[in-house]
C-alpha cells in the first residue's frame, strides 16, 4: 500500500495530513504535536465518533517488538506528568495507537505508540486506582506502516536521544526498506542528507561512544564531523587511538567523581588527533617453528584482530610436523577452550 493509502487511514484517527507536514527535512515536531493533539482532543471529547477508539484492559496489551521505548526508564519520575494528569482528569485523554494481535491467548493488542500512557495506567491500577482503563485507537498496520507511525510520535519526544533515534533508523533501514536510504527518506519525509547523518551516528564504533560520559550526549552534528574521518583509513586509525585514550580518561573521571570532558571538547580532540597524532603500531607477536633440518617450517604473526600463518616452501617438514606445530599454535591462541 502506498503513502496515500496509509495517510488516508491515519487521517481519520490522529496522524498529521500531508498538508501539515513540514517542508524541512529535520525532525518536524511542531506540526506533529499540533495536529495530533487536535485530532485526539476531538476524539476524547466526543466531537468525532470513531468506532476504532475504545477502552481496553491494559494487561491485555504488550509493546510492539520494534518499539524503541526503553521500559527500564519508565518509573514514577519519568511518568510523573502523566500520573498527575490522569488523576486530575479521572481518565486518559490521549489514545495510544495499537494493532490487534492474533494467536496469543494472553494478549489482544500490541502498542505502536503510547508506551508511557500504558505504563501509567498499569501503575495507577496497582496503586489504588483499579478501575482505570487504557484508551486506544486500533489500526490495521503493516510493520513498515507501524514504524512510520511510531516515527511521527517519536519526533515529538524530548526524552529520545539522537543516538537512540539513529539506531532505530538503522534497524528499520534493514528491516523495512531493503537498505535503500533514498526509499526510506521518501517514506519518512526526511531529507536524504539528514537521514545519512543519522545513520552515520548509528554506525559510530564503540571506541567513540565510550568517549562520552553519557551516550545520550552524542548528537547528529558529531557524526557529521566524525563520519567522514572514519571513512579515511589513516585518519580512522589515529582517531580511534585517541578515542581509546579519551575513553580511559573519562572512565577515570567518572570513577573519581570528577568533572568529565564536554562533548564539544571530545570532538575537537578527536579531530586534532587525525592531523597531528602518530599512529601507534599494533602489538604483534611472531611465533616460528623449525623443521628437524633447522629450517623455518611455520611462522604465525599474531595481531589484535587476526593471526596470519605462513608455511615456507622447502622447509623439509613432514605433514605430521606441520600438524603438530599448528596444534601448538591453537593451544597458544586458546582456540576451542570453553
Amino acid at each position: 500500500m502506498g503513502n496515500k493509502g496509509f495517510g488516508d487511514r491515519l487521517a481519520d484517527s490522529y496522524v498529521e495530513s500531508a498538508r501539515d507536514r513540514p517542508a524541512r527535512g529535520a525532525l518536524p515536531t511542531d506540526s506533529v504535536v499540533a495536529s495530533r493533539s487536535s485530532a485526539f482532543t476531538e476524539l476524547a471529547t466526543g466531537k468525532v465518533v470513531n468506532d476504532r477508539t475504545l477502552w481496553v484492559d491494559p494487561a491485555r496489551c504488550r509493546l510492539w517488538e520494534h518499539h524503541n521505548r526503553d521500559q527500564a526508564l519508565l518509573d514514577e519520575v519519568s511518568c510523573a506528568d502523566l500520573i498527575d494528569s490522569f488523576k486530575a482528569e479521572g481518565k486518559q485523554r490521549l489514545p495510544a495507537i495499537v494493532r490487534r494481535v492474533k494467536g496469543d491467548p494472553d494478549v489482544d493488542f500490541e502498542i505502536i505508540a503510547g508506551a508511557r500512557r500504558h505504563w501509567t495506567v498499569m501503575w495507577l491500577r496497582s496503586h489504588n486506582y483499579p478501575n482505570f482503563e487504557f484508551l486506544v485507537t486500533v489500526l490495521a498496520l503493516t510493520d513498515e506502516e507501524a514504524f512510520r507511525l511510531a516515527d511521527v510520535e517519536n519526533r515529538a519526544r524530548k526524552d529520545l536521544s539522537d543516538l537512540e533515534r539513529a539506531r532505530d533508523y538503522a534497524k528499520a533501514l534493514t528491516l523495512f526498506y531493503g537498505n535503500k536510504q533514498a526509499d526510506m527518506a521518501t517514506r519518512l519525509n526526511l531529507q536524504t542528507a539528514w537521514l545519512s547523518r543519522l545513520l552515520d551516528l548509528a554506525a559510530l564504533p564503540p571506541e567513540i561512544i565510550a568517549c562520552f560520559a553519557d551516550p545520550r550526549e552524542l548528537k547528529v552534528e558529531h557524526a557529521k564531523v566524525l563520519g567522514p574521518l572514519l571513512r579515511q583509513p589513516l585518519a580512522a586509525r589515529k582517531l580511534l587511538a585517541e578515542a581509546r585514550d579519551l575513553a580511559d580518561a573519562q572512565a577515570g573521571s567518572l570513577a573519581a567523581g570528577q568533572p568529565t570532558i564536554r562533548p564539544a571538547d571530545i570532538v575537537r580532540q578527536l579531530q586534532r588527533a587525525t592531523l597531528s597524532r602518530s599512529v601507534r603500531p599494533a602489538a604483534v607477536i611472531v611465533d616460528e617453528w623449525q623443521s628437524k633440518s633447522g629450517r623455518p617450517m611455520m611462522r604465525a604473526t599474531r595481531g589484535q584482530t587476526r593471526t596470519t600463518v605462513v608455511l615456507p616452501t622447502r622447509s623439509g617438514a613432514t605433514r605430521a610436523d606441520l600438524v603438530a606445530a599448528f596444534a601448538e599454535l591453537l593451544d597458544r591462541l586458546k582456540v576451542g577452550e570453553g
